[in-house]
């Protein structure tokens, strides 16, 4: 088949998602597949750096359309980067030659509704790769308004989307039921996943972050990655807070994100000397930096389940850590720990069981140890990248080309 994969950016990029964009194409490629990206000439982290327009890279051919460098920063000029690349992504898709099928991701918002027409008019079939559920989760954040005609409208466009696709893929079964409830028709469950060997279990005894950031001897409990909108802070710095008398327990953020100056002086009002803040782990170090910790950190706030799956999860089971996750029960990253016996799922508010949970691990090297194992074997057996890969190249192998159009 003729594929074309849509995505805001695509490797070199470190952006998650043009990491998993790239791991498929590459895969589809392998498997004998002409394909094609489409994505932003502008690098995810600054985006003041370009790739090139065109070129080639492990079987897949690349076009890179031009968009505005604002950054995400702000609000109006992280607007302009989407529109601008929309722009040129419908107009990359409809030159490139005519795919058999189109598979549009979620980065940036409402991707999709671009893809639908072009899908018609190339005759092409459109499986819609859903990372996370716009326009419900920009109402949840607050990010938009949810009443008044624009409202309205961004609705009507994202249902008809889900309702013309041809093929669905969720992260999860709480996601497929939202997808379901808006008149999707055919949902297929795909985990996302990371590279096992990338990410790998590693002692903590001699651990070289840890002696550097002076970790040998404490329990590290570790919050890595994004400090964004969608994520739960609060319960954690008070739970903080209650175990300040435990000088061995440290509290630890790594990474940045649109909430990190608030997580800062959540801090510093509390009084909290024993949470550390350091800066994003480059992609070579990330298995150093995920081993590094002794007890995970997942959050999510209530009202998101099924919107969005925090994709650290998926880092923190290849690295053969236990977490606990302080969000909705009925929730992906809930049914995951539960499911591999590596961890705990506390409700958003509940200090107490937050507090409980991270002393059952200080307390309990054995359990620690043994829900670290849990982790690691329930990566290997489900969301290793070899085994997602197969699973949705396979989905998509199934999907039959429609006839041809005759232009």
């Amino acid at each position: 088949m003729r594929i074309v994969l849509l995505n805001q950016y695509y490797r070199p990029s470190e952006a998650p998602t043009a990491v998993l964009c790239a791991d498929l194409a590459q895969a589809l490629a392998a498997r004998g597949h002409e394909v094609h990206a489409i994505a932003s000439s502008r690098a995810y982290e600054d985006p003041r750096r370009t790739y090139r327009r065109r070129e080639r890279i492990d079987g897949v051919s690349i076009h890179r359309s031009w968009s505005s460098g604002f950054g995400r920063a702000g609000k109006l000029g992280r607007v302009l980067d989407y529109v601008t690349f929309l722009v040129g992504a419908a107009w990359a898709l409809m030159r490139v030659p005519r795919p058999d099928l189109v598979i549009a991701m979620t980065t940036p918002p409402m991707l999709v509704c671009l893809a639908v027409p072009i899908c018609r008019w190339h005759r092409a079939r459109l499986l819609y790769w859903v990372m996370d559920l716009y326009p419900d989760l920009a109402f949840e954040l607050g990010v938009l308004r949810s009443d008044g005609w624009i409202a309205g409208l961004l609705r009507r466009a994202a249902r008809r989307s889900i309702v013309e696709a041809d093929r669905i893929v969720a992260l999860g079964s709480v996601m497929a039921e939202r997808l379901a409830a808006q008149g999707a028709r055919r949902v297929d469950i795909v985990d996302n996943w990371c590279d096992g060997e990338l990410i790998r279990p590693r002692s903590r005894d001699a651990h070289p972050m840890r002696r550097v950031r002076g970790w040998d001897g404490k329990f590290v409990v570790l919050y890595s990655g994004n400090m964004g909108l969608a994520h739960e802070f609060t319960t954690v710095l008070d739970a903080a807070v209650r175990l300040a008398d435990r000088s061995e327990i440290v509290f630890a953020f790594v990474g940045g994100g649109a909430r990190e100056q608030e997580v800062r002086r959540g801090a510093r009002a509390r009084g909290l000397e024993q949470i550390q803040f350091h800066p994003r782990v480059e992609t070579s170090e990330i298995s150093a930096g995920l081993t590094a910790g002794d007890l995970h950190l997942v959050t999510l706030r209530d009202g998101l389940q099924g919107l969005l799956v925090p994709s650290k999860i998926y880092g923190i089971l290849a690295a053969g850590r236990p977490a606990v996750h302080v969000g909705p029960a009925h929730s992906e990253v809930a049914t995951i720990l539960s499911a591999a016996g590596s961890g705990a799922t506390v409700a958003p508010g509940d200090v107490d069981g937050l507090v409980r949970v991270i002393k059952s691990y200080a307390d309990d090297p054995q359990r620690w140890s043994e829900h670290g194992v849990n982790a690691r074997r329930a990566f290997e057996e489900k969301y290793d990248r070899r085994h997602a890969l197969k699973k949705l190249s396979e989905l998509i192998e199934s999907l039959e080309a429609p006839p041809e159009k005759t232009r």
